[in-house]
This record gives C-alpha cells, structure tokens and sequence, in this order.
C-alpha cells in the first residue's frame, strides 16, 4: 500500500512532501550532532599556563614512593579553554577547594586548593648521597592547548614540616611534550595515540651531609676499626683475633639490615651498599688473615707471620679506601653533556672585501651600522628573529637551572659564559664586564650581582621581568674604569659615542671622526665566524646631491636608510633602475614636549597642537605612499579603543583661544636632515593657522635634547617603534645613569598608567604582554605624552652587487652585517 500511494503523494503535494524530506533530514542532522565526538574546546586556547604556590610538604615516604601536599593552584588562559581538562598526572588522592575564577578582558584564571598525596619516583642509586625530587606534574591534552609553567607567581614556604632532609626553597619547573600509545578512551582521537604536554614543578631534597656521616659512616668505621684491632694481637691468641673478626662481621650483618629497613625493596645496589660488601670484604679478609697467620705461627714460620700482619695493617685500610672511593666516583650520576660549541657557519664568499656606506650624519659612533657591527650580547636574536646564545653557553629557560624563583619573590637569572671570550683588542672579556656594566648604568630592579668566578654572572632581580632573559651587554672595564671613576655614567656615555672602544661584534672601529668617516675591520677575536667582507667604510656627505653623486660614481656601495627624501630617492631611481628601494618602516616621527613649559603640560593643549596637523597629508608629503599617519607607536592595526584625535584645525585653534595661547611662541626644535627640515616647516605651517607664533630651531643632533628634555618646546624626534621596546620609552620620562627613573609620575604617566607598564614588564605570558600593551597605547592615545606623526620610509640606495643586507621590514638596518657580500658583476 504505501509503495503503490506515495509516488500519488509525492506528485499530488510537492510542498508536503518538500516538507516532510526537510523534517527527515532535521532529524537526521540532530541526531548525528548528538552522536558526533565533542571536542573539550572549539577553539583550543593556544597557550595555557599552570603555577602553584606550594604552602607545606609532609609524610614523605621513600619506601612507598609517596608525599602529602598542601598547596594552592591555577591555570590561566586567553580565550577559549575548558579547565576541566587540566589534571595532576602523579595525584594519589587529592581533596580541592575551588577558589573561584577571574576574567579580565578575555584573560580567564581558575584557582584552586589542594591538599592530600602524590606519587613520584625516588631511585636510591646514590643512597645515602641521593637527591630526591618531589614533584608536581600537570598534564593537558594537545589538543586543548600547549601546557606552559607560570613562573610569575610560582613560589613556595621557606619552611615545610618534614624532617631529615636539606631543600633550596625554589622551583624546578620542566616542561615536556610526551606520546602516550592510546587514545585515553577519547572519541575524538579513537585509534590514535594521544599527545600530551607536561609540566612538572620540582623540589630537591638532599640528605644531611653530618646526618649521613654520624649515622652510616661513623658506625661503619668504628666496625672496620675493631676489626683491624685483631691485626696488632699476637698470632698465637687465635681465640680473640678470630672472636674479634667474627663481632665485626656479625655487627656489619646487623648494621646493614638496620639500613635496609627504612628503604624500599630495590633491584640493584645502592652506594650504601657497596660500602657494606667493602666493610664484608676488609673484615673477612682480617679474619682470613688471622688465621693465616696463627697457622704460620704454628708452624714456626713467625718471620712471615709478622709480615703478614705487619703488611695487613696497612693495606687493608688502604685497599678500602680506595675502593670506597672509586665506588663514589662511579656512582655519581652522569655529567651533564658540555653546551654545544657556537656553530661557526661559514659565510657567503665576497668578490670584494670593502664596503662603503653613506649617510649625512655622523654625530657619533651611535649608527645602526657601527652598534650592529661590533656589538654582540649574552643573547644575539638573528635577522631571521630566533634568538640564540652568543656569549653565553645556553638561554635561561624552562627546564634547565639557570632560571630560579625564590621565596621571597627575588628571581635568579644565572648566565654561563664561553669559554676563552675575548674583547676586539684581546684582553680577556669575564664575568667582571658584567658588572661593570651594572656598576655604570644601575638597574633599579636588581638587587644583586653575584660573580664566583670568571664565566658565572648570576642577576638576582626584585621579581620576575621579561628583559631580564635578555641578559646584559657587557662592558670593558679595562677600557672604561676610570672613565667611571672620573666622571659617572654621563661620561661613560659620551666616551662610547666617541671614542672606539673594544667590541664583541664581527667588526671593531678602526677609526672615527665625527662628521667625516668610521672605519671597521674585522675582529680577529670575533667568536663566529668570520664576516665575508673584511673592511666597511661609513662617509658621511651633508650635501645630498654630493652623496648621490658618490653612488653614482660608485665610490658608494649603499646610501643608508632615510638618508634621501622621498623626491631624491624617486630621481635616482628614474636615472638608476634598480637601484633604489622603498617601503614602509617602523621609524616613527614625534614631537617631545618640554615637561618645562607650562602651556604643554595639560593633555588638551597637546591635543589641540595634534589636531592642527593633517598627519595623512603630512606622511604623503614625506614619504610618498610608503608613509602612514601615526595614532601610537606601534605599526600595524591601531587596537580597539584608540583615541585618533583627527585633523580638525577649527577646533585646534578654537582649542587653544579657549585656554589663552592664541598668539604664544612655541619653539619648535629639529635635527639638520633634509627630512627633518621639510617636516618641522609643515608642522610651523600647522601651527601657524592654529593661531601660535612658532620659533623654529635647528640643531646639529636631537639627540641630546631628547635625554635632557630641556630644548623650551616641542622637539621633533625620530624613534624606532619596535614591539619589544620598552613601554616607557613612550611616555616622555625622565633619566638618571642610562635608565629611566623609578616612581616618576607626570599628568601623562599616571600611577594607573604606572601599574600597567609594572605589569607588562613582568608578564611572561606573550599573550598577557600583548594585551597589556594594548592598554598602555590606549591609553598613550588619550594621555599623548608625546605627539606621534607619521611613520617613515626606508628608502635605500644599493648596488645591485651588494647581497645579504636586507632582511626584509622590521629588520634594523646593518642587523647580520657579517653576511653582507658582493658577487661577481658577470
């Protein structure tokens, strides 16, 4: 019946029938949701941190591999993130407390307390010298995130109630990507193997060294000694040599199961015991010789009885010691393998072996091509942004001793330099230059530095801070000691900007003369390899036309970045394709007000002076198509809730009638660059129609004025505008030895604004940083402690020869300058 009406149905009433096929396919489509595997997370977060502070450690018990903790933990993501998920791989039995969940803006955090038992794994190997660690392992599926350590709050009680043990009150923290061969009864990875991240929070327990001596070596010896007393009896008192041997072999017996019963049953033998199978051998073989020699004795061989016993005396001590002490030799655990020696990768052959570079300013040897030449840190981050150790043997990082968080908060940063380092003139470069370096320019977050010998610098910080991975750039003391004696950190300043100065780069300065020329060659105590080109040459030429005319003689190989204008640079590469090269940069051009002058301290006179000036308008007229109008200093896309302050000269003039300064002189300072002029007299043009009278000064170099901030108005300054620079690099703040100064507040740099830059400085989660520094140019758009204009073009002139100088945007000019090469024309 229904086979023979449903074709009648289907043709009669399509619209039912149309109906009735969606209703099925509904039904279907909701079932098969129903029945699909869920993920824990749609959108896995791609990070998610762990940290705990471990209040008390109790009832540890070796023979049952087991401990009782009572602690505090969390988890902390971005996004999009199931805690649920998280799970302590070695719990035995744990009670939680929820401690309830935090948000802020998008940032999640879920605490909990947890008291009760933990497994671990505790070898005896080295017993009664064994280190055991307690640990905490946390483990999170990959595909709910990546497991990171939050070393931030991490931390631990000086004190825990267990007893018999020596402990440093800091954390180990490991991080592992393990395989597990099962799905883990997982749906959604059903006949697959499982990926995992761990992270594993470890705290050393070492054995008291005066616990062990009185406990196992001291009774041990004074068996050994009594046994040794049967050697210095007569041979014939066979009766008391041999009950003598006997007590001590029966005394080492007991003594050994004493021990063996406060440890758990183990396959193999511990140090301990070892030194019981020598306290069985040097007491059997007393005994063995007892009777040896009441034998002889007997047999009327006394000579050679004495002798025996005479030779007994001292070689069975002997013949102990020396076994004890190859047995604690060999049972040390294995030395860890030697850091990898820097990789000398051989560079490009050069067709030439001199390059010569023109600028139109050389105030100082401060030029990106002279730092970059002969500059290299603890850390060198390459072109292609990997950071790598240079002169350092390894990174401070999860996982390896060289990072350490202590209980009162401090964080330990301990750097191993290479061995055999050199400065650029010879003399040896250790651990010293790195205090020295403090010594100059003090970090007001460092409270100590600890130097035990020449290649072991150890930085305790006031807390954990993201720069402090970084490292330190060293400093020849040799070279710069009593420069610093003579005339602190303004001097040592200006001797670097003036003098050449033993290096660690590929090259060192040869010659300079400000204004005229800097000549490098190459190191010869370079620690890399060798830089493909053995001689650079920076000239400097103020007349443009006269440097453009050098690069087309070619007695120039490369005009520097932002050396041309945007015209010139257009002109050379009509009579020069191929030539020139221009693009976007991250130099990005202010104006610094005076804190000094008062009519530039309230934030809507510096919003008025920003509205007057077209910064669209402005970046085409100097810098073409590569420019873009400034909001804050950062490239790329402006973070919600940026204030743009537009182009609006009515309301600027209208501004600053309103407050009086209609009339004012304002001074308006700039560098002697052909760009520099160009802009300052578009800013003078600006302000003009606003209603100011501008003062327009010029100056050999800005740079000066910028660190003093006393140039009596608005100083125009370009800064680089990279994502790692400091936050208040920004916020116009002012100076002492080199570092900005801690507790300054200005109407801009409000204590609020203060705690972000604190807690930005100190987030080691990028993400956190990244959102932290969000809010900081939020609120730089509405406080504009300094007026961002525009950012630049890079604009180059280079031979076309010239290879393996550019590393594409963002890349500060001169960074890998030992890879610069010429090839063959043909």
């Amino acid at each position: 019946m229904h086979s023979i009406h449903a074709p009648r149905l289907l043709g009669r009433h399509p619209s039912v029938a149309a109906r009735a096929l969606l209703l099925l396919l509904g039904a279907l489509l909701v079932a098969l949701v129903a029945l699909a595997p869920r993920e824990a997370s749609a959108d896995p977060a791609r990070r998610v941190y762990v940290g705990i502070y471990l209040r008390d450690v109790t009832r540890f018990d070796q023979r049952n591999g087991t401990f009782d903790v009572d602690m505090e933990a969390w988890v902390k993501w971005l996004g999009d993130f199931n805690p649920t998920m998280l799970r302590i791989a070695n719990e035995s039995g744990l009670s939680r407390d929820d401690l309830g969940t935090e948000n802020d803006a998008g940032w999640h955090v879920r605490r909990w307390r947890l008291r009760g038992t933990l497994r671990g794994e505790f070898p005896l190997q080295r017993f009664p010298f064994d280190d055991q660690a307690l640990g905490v392992a946390f483990e999170l599926p990959e595909r709910d995130g990546v497991l990171m350590p939050d070393l931030t709050g991490s931390g631990m009680e000086g004190h825990f109630s267990i007893t018999g043990w020596d402990y440093s009150p800091h954390f180990r923290p490991r991080a592992q990507r393990l395989e597990y061969p099962s799905d883990l009864g997982s749906l959604a990875q059903e006949g697959h193997g499982t990926t995992v991240h761990r992270v594993r929070f470890e705290v050393t327990l070492r054995r008291p060294v005066v616990t062990v001596a009185l406990k196992l070596f001291l009774p041990l010896v004074l068996i050994l000694l009594v046994a040794m007393l049967a050697l210095f009896l007569p041979a014939e008192l066979i009766d008391a040599r041999s009950g003598i041997g006997v007590t001590a072999l029966l005394a080492c017996f007991a003594f050994q199961f004493s021990v063996a019963s406060t440890m758990p049953d183990v396959a193999y033998l511990t140090v301990a015991d070892s030194l019981f199978l020598v306290a069985y051998g040097v007491t059997a073989l007393a005994l063995l010789g007892s009777v040896a020699v009441y034998w002889l004795h007997r047999d009327e061989h006394v000579a050679l009885s004495r002798r025996i016993d005479v030779v007994s005396r001292f070689a069975l001590p002997a013949g102990a010691v020396m076994v004890t002490l190859f047995l604690l030799r060999a049972g040390r655990p294995p030395t860890p393998p030697r850091p990898a020696s820097l990789a000398a990768a051989p560079r490009p052959a050069s067709a030439r072996d001199l390059v010569r570079v023109g600028v139109a300013e050389l105030p100082s040897l401060m030029t990106s091509v002279v730092t970059s030449g002969t500059r290299r840190g603890l850390v060198f981050v390459t072109p292609e942004d990997e950071r790598v150790p240079f002169l350092a043997e390894r990174l401070p990082a999860v996982g390896n001793d060289a990072l350490q968080v202590n209980p009162d908060g401090t964080f330990e940063v301990r750097w191993r330099l290479r061995a055999n380092l050199r400065w650029s003139d010879g003399r040896a470069l250790t651990s010293d230059d790195f205090r020295f370096a403090l010594e100059a320019s003090p970090d007001p977050h460092v409270r100590a530095v600890q130097t035990p010998d020449a290649r072991t610098v150890t930085i305790v910080y006031d807390g954990v801070l993201v720069r402090a991975l970084d490292g330190v750039q060293p400093l020849p003391r040799h070279a710069l000691g009593e420069v610093l004696r003579r005339g602190g950190y303004d001097a040592v300043a200006e001797t670097r900007r003036t003098r050449p100065l033993p290096g660690t780069g590929p090259y060192r300065v040869v010659r300079f003369t400000a204004g005229r020329e800097a000549v490098l060659e190459a190191n010869p105590y370079f620690l890399g390899s060798a830089p493909s080109i053995a001689r650079v040459e920076v000239r400097c030429l103020a007349d443009h036309a006269a440097l453009t005319a050098a690069f087309e003689r070619h007695d120039l190989d490369l005009v520097a970045p932002n050396v041309l204008t945007a015209e010139e640079a257009s002109a050379l590469a009509a009579r020069a394709p191929g030539s020139v090269l221009q693009r976007p940069s991250n130099q990005l051009y202010v104006l610094q007000p005076d804190p000094e002058v008062e009519m530039l301290h309230a934030g809507a006179v510096r919003t008025a002076l920003l509205q007057a000036i077209d910064r669209d308008a402005f970046a085409q007229s100097l810098f073409g198509d590569a420019g873009r109008p400034a909001v804050v200093p950062r490239t790329g896309p402006e973070p919600a809730g940026v204030q743009r302050s537009p182009f609006d000269l009515d309301a600027a003039r209208e501004a600053l009638a309103g407050v009086g300064l209609a009339g004012r002189t304002l001074r308006l300072t700039h560098g002697a660059g052909a760009v520099e002029r160009r802009a300052a007299r578009l800013i003078a043009d600006a302000w003009t129609a606003a209603g100011l009278t501008v003062d327009v000064q010029e100056v050999p170099s800005v740079a000066a004025l910028a660190r003093s901030r006393t140039h009596g108005g608005a100083l125009l300054q370009v800064i680089t505008a990279e994502r790692d620079t400091e936050p208040r690099r920004f916020w116009n703040l002012p100076r002492r030895d080199g570092r900005f100064l801690p507790g300054t507040r200005t109407e801009a740099f409000t204590d609020e604004v203060a705690q972000l830059a604190e807690r930005e400085e100190r987030a080691l989660f990028p993400e956190r940083q990244q959102q932290l520094q969000t809010r900081l140019l939020v609120s730089f758009s509405q406080h504009l402690p300094l007026l961002p204009l525009a950012f630049g073009s890079d604009r180059y002139a280079v031979s076309a020869s010239l290879k393996g100088w550019d590393h594409g945007p963002g890349v500060r000019f001169g960074e890998g300058i030992e890879r610069w090469h010429f090839v063959s024309a043909n």
